[in-house]
């Protein structure tokens, strides 16, 4: 669930990810591109609460994106999203992935994201920690981890919910 903060716009909210910086110029610069690429411009001005639940998490993940490209403390930044893309529509998840990841590579920020959406992992050609039971079962690239369940959505896509 996307959390912002209600007191402040979508603007102000993802410039607040930047945390204090001794580059401010570069935070608003950074921030501009993210919420154009993001779909998010014409909500800056608005309130939290003004927005659909599909928008606040498209703001959430901005914000977060902000805060690691601009990052200026010890080591390197890592972004943690924990299922940044539920409740957008297929087409928005879409567009914010491939937002996401050219974010990320552009700015070699590595990430954990927390998901459930097989597509989703495909789509950012993710490293897949398989876990069950609390424990890793497998670790490696989405195609080798996550190649039964591929070919399982596959036959349910099908109509054939048993395996060939």
């Amino acid at each position: 669930m996307a959390r912002l903060f209600p007191h402040m716009t979508v603007l102000r909210n993802i410039i607040y990810g930047a945390g204090s910086t001794s580059k401010p110029d570069d935070v608003r610069q950074i921030s501009s591109e993210v919420i154009a690429s993001f779909g998010l411009r014409k909500l800056e001005q608005r309130m939290s609460h003004d927005l659909s639940g599909g928008e606040r998490q498209r703001a959430s993940v901005a914000r977060a994106l902000v805060s690691a490209i601009t990052f200026d403390g010890l080591g390197k930044p890592l972004l943690l999203l924990d299922e940044p893309l539920a409740g957008l529509d297929l087409a928005m998840r879409d567009q914010v992935v491939a937002e996401l990841k050219r974010w990320t590579e552009q700015w070699k920020i590595p990430v954990v994201s927390v998901t459930h959406a097989l597509g989703e992992a495909f789509q950012l050609e993710a490293e897949v920690l398989k876990i069950g039971d609390g424990k890793v079962l497998q670790q490696g690239p989405v195609a080798s981890v996550l190649a039964e369940e591929r070919q399982q959505l596959l036959r349910q896509l099908r109509g054939q919910d048993s395996p060939s």
